[in-house]
């Protein structure tokens, strides 16, 4: 018994000598790891804290949603408008693209009609959601610069069959002050104001163009 002893006390004696001749910058680093190892699990807890409590962005919860239930169709139409609300183009697209698949879905199935058929208020729900869609599409379209030229190139055909179509005109000096081209736009107004001089739409940008 007294020999254990005797050796844990020269075991002691050695631990003791090998940190005595650590040199202190050593001993210092040693430190500065064992205070960041404590510091990183204290963020780490608060971290996890903060996010059970604080309530989650309203994109992170629609996401969510949506693997909870993948055929939310007005869960879609939430997220496509903070994508936009965001200017998050591609995301917004993707998530009407999903949206759009959901709809046709339903208004071709045959259970939809049948329900429609007896259902008229099922009918308004119906037209409601395809406006809300609609609405969406178009936002998503008048923001992306890609489709503002597709846009520009479709109405400049248009306006090539019908020269005298006041709005072909006036969507036209629209879709090129989105682009920041207001000498373009200006030139469509004027064609538009032409046809139509008391054209209130024309007027009200044409306003905004003198600013």
């Amino acid at each position: 018994m007294a020999k254990v002893k005797q050796n844990q006390k020269v075991n002691n004696l050695r631990a003791f000598i090998r940190n005595f001749n650590i040199p202190r910058a050593a001993r210092a680093t040693r430190m500065a790891k064992k205070h960041l190892v404590v510091f990183l699990a204290v963020a780490f807890s608060v971290a996890t804290l903060a996010s059970a409590i604080l309530p989650k962005n309203q994109v992170q919860s629609l996401k969510e949603k949506l693997v909870r239930n993948p055929n939310d169709f007005k869960a879609h139409l939430q997220l496509a408008q903070k994508f936009l609300a965001n200017n998050q183009l591609p995301e917004a697209e993707q998530t009407l693209l999903l949206a759009q698949k959901i709809f046709n879905h339903e208004v071709t199935s045959s259970a939809y009609f049948q329900f429609s058929i007896f259902n008229s208020e099922n009918k308004v729900l119906g037209a409601k959601a395809s406006n809300e869609l609609n609405e969406l599409w178009q936002e998503k379209q008048y923001s992306d610069p890609e489709d503002i030229r597709l846009l520009i190139t479709a109405w400049e055909k248009i306006m090539v069959e019908k020269p005298d179509y006041r709005d072909g005109w006036l969507q036209l000096a629209i879709l090129h002050y989105k682009l920041y081209k207001n000498d373009k736009a200006k030139e469509n107004l004027l064609k538009a104001l032409e046809i139509d001089p008391n054209y209130a739409p024309a007027q009200e940008l044409e306003k905004i163009l003198g600013e």
